[in-house]
């Protein structure tokens, strides 16, 4: 695919791209965001399309009737199609026709709309997830956010205030576009994540009394708060540094950030062959490195002799956890997890 060159009408015409957008899976993220990460310059069309499809998609979910929605649909088609007698794919829209068609939308009342509120000198935006699958959101600043449903964001993101702050209510996604010269600062309950550029989970569970933070890729620096979510000038405390598959864990019961690996660690090199992961007669002081390279988390040999096992097989496909125990078996061994490394331990091989 010549993503370089692609237009809206590409996008609404790649059915993986609609899946991702409607129906996204930890596959189809990682794919797409290494797409936006290879092609920055298609931020604003990816965008657009985006809009487009999440529109289209809830306006048909709405009240609107059947056989005004598909009149619409007819109306399109006639004006996308080479042939009088060809009916263009429902998605397969230009953008002259759509404006046309959100009007309509709009005055149907699609639900997630921008709703602006104030908080002192600055106009905040406020989106929340009515449906029932994510919702990606743009923001002004060309960063993503895959808005969980029944969560909520608010945002000011202006060029002439100094920091992007964020408020989130719920579980979110973030993609931040990366500027070491304007910091993004995100607002979770108690905790206040500072990134200047990567990817991330930020989940709010208020049942639980606790937030989660979950690093997909680049750097993160969480640090506990004890006023209202939007005191950002108040003084960092605790703050912890989180990298790729590690995750900080607020209970706000203990007042506490704890620091863990996440439950399915993901590879943080791109472009890894199947021949990678694919071992024969290697010893497993090698696999732990090479593993540890891959998944950028620190596998630790518990002595020499466990080191010079062999192991023989092929673990493509496989989540990092399943590998190890795979290999823990094969050499009657075992591994536990200490805060955000591994330990693999056993009597070893003569």
């Amino acid at each position: 695919m010549d993503y370089q060159r692609y237009t809206v009408q590409d996008y609404l015409q790649d059915d993986y791209f609609l899946q991702w957008v409607l129906n996204p899976t930890e596959a189809s993220d990682r794919y797409w965001q290494r797409i936006r990460q290879n092609f920055p310059e298609q931020d604003e069309t990816m965008a657009e399309a985006i809009v487009i499809i999440q529109q289209l998609h809830e306006a048909e979910n709405t009240s609107v009737k059947p056989e005004t929605l598909e009149e619409l649909w007819e109306q399109i088609a006639a004006q996308t199609a080479p042939e009088p007698e060809e009916k263009a794919p429902r998605w397969y829209i230009p953008i002259g026709v759509l404006t046309v068609l959100l009007v309509v939308f709009a005055v149907w009342g699609v639900r997630n709309e921008l709703l602006p509120f104030h908080s002192g000198t600055k106009e905040w935006v406020s989106r929340q997830n009515t449906t029932d699958k994510p919702v990606w959101v743009h923001l002004p600043d060309s960063s993503w956010v895959s808005l969980l449903p029944g969560s909520r964001l608010e945002y000011a993101i202006d060029p002439e205030w100094p920091v992007r702050e964020v408020t989130l209510h719920g579980q979110a996604f973030f993609d931040v576009k990366r500027n070491p010269n304007w910091p993004f600062r995100i607002l979770t309950g108690k905790t206040r994540t500072h990134v200047l550029g990567t990817s991330f989970w930020i989940k709010e569970r208020t049942d639980q009394k606790s937030v989660e933070v979950d690093v997909v890729s680049g750097k993160v620096s969480v640090t506990k708060t004890t006023k209202p979510v939007l005191s950002l000038k108040e003084p960092a405390k605790d703050e912890v540094i989180i990298l790729p598959n590690q995750r900080v864990l607020y209970d706000e019961q203990g007042n506490d950030l704890t620091v863990s690996l996440v439950e399915r660690p993901q590879l943080v090199q791109a472009g890894v062959g199947k021949e990678q992961l694919q071992f024969r007669d290697m010893p497993v002081s090698i696999i732990a490195s090479h593993l540890s390279q891959l998944y950028g988390i620190p596998i630790t040999i518990g002595n020499q002799k466990l080191g010079r096992c062999m192991f023989t097989g092929d673990v493509n496909g496989m989540a990092l956890y399943d590998i190890l125990n795979l290999i823990c078996r094969s050499i009657n061994a075992s591994y536990r997890i200490q805060e955000t490394q591994i330990l693999i331990r056993g009597n070893g091989c003569q």
